[in-house]
């Protein structure tokens, strides 16, 4: 039987994106290298003269630090705060905006192309959609932009309603803010959502914190031990439908 078919109380289903909906095809370090180098040749194309090895290490140090920031206080340190600040301190100039912009959107080329669908992805949103459930996406993410490609490459944006990342919230799961937003735009009571994700301490801890019903896909474990369980766990996508 159908996960869905068994919790009848369910309304709303809330995805995480990468490795839920999405698969990273590729190792994400290596993809990150390639990243760098041409974000840096953004930089480059107006003017910035930066030494292509100092800005490398440089932008990863920063990078490394955004990310352990955002763990220890669930407030959502940005990629494009990051590299202004790498650049000004290697140029001792405050670049436009525009061009930051730019330079992250390159920084993520090539972990976007190397994105493809979880097997049974599209097929699960039109089944809840057809079916009236409520779904939408919340996603842990140093770029907005970013996930709105994503969406768009594989044409979830027509399922999902609303679309949160913590670069757009501000704050990153576990955190209740991004679960409330949905919550309060749904007009759903949190027993009444599940929400589906593959990282125990966000997306599971962040559901039963909110009293919401949590299934993990997959049996990633935990990278700090949480308190919770999920409700359900499923190994595919097409377990829920």
């Amino acid at each position: 039987m159908a996960l869905f078919d068994q919790i009848k109380s369910v309304r709303g289903v809330i995805f995480d994106l990468g490795e839920t909906l999405i698969h990273l095809e590729g190792e994400a370090p290596v993809l990150q290298q390639r990243g760098v180098r041409l974000a840096w040749e953004v930089l480059q194309e107006v003017g910035l003269e930066i030494p292509f090895e100092p800005f490398r290490e440089a932008f990863f140090r920063k990078r490394d630090e955004i990310i352990q920031k955002t763990r220890e206080t669930l407030v959502q340190h940005k990629t494009a705060d990051g590299l202004r600040e790498v650049v000004e301190a290697l140029t001792g100039e405050v670049p436009p905006e525009p061009v930051i912009r730019e330079a992250v959107r390159a920084f993520f080329i090539p972990e976007y192309e190397a994105y493809v669908e979880m097997p049974g992805a599209t097929e699960v949103l039109t089944w809840l959609k057809g079916r009236g459930y409520r779904v939408g996406l919340i996603s842990n993410a140093t770029d907005h932009d970013l996930i709105l490609r994503l969406v768009h490459k594989f044409g979830f944006e027509r399922f999902l309603d609303p679309i949160l990342s913590s670069a757009g919230v501000g704050y990153a799961k576990p955190h209740p803010e991004p679960f409330r937003r949905v919550l309060e735009q749904w007009g759903l009571p949190p027993e009444a959502v599940a929400m589906v994700g593959d990282t125990p301490e966000a997306d599971i801890l962040g559901a039963k914190t909110m009293g919401m019903i949590a299934i993990q896909i997959g049996d990633k474990p935990p990278g700090n031990p949480i308190p919770v369980r999920p409700d359900y766990q499923i190994s595919e996508l097409r377990e829920l439908i």
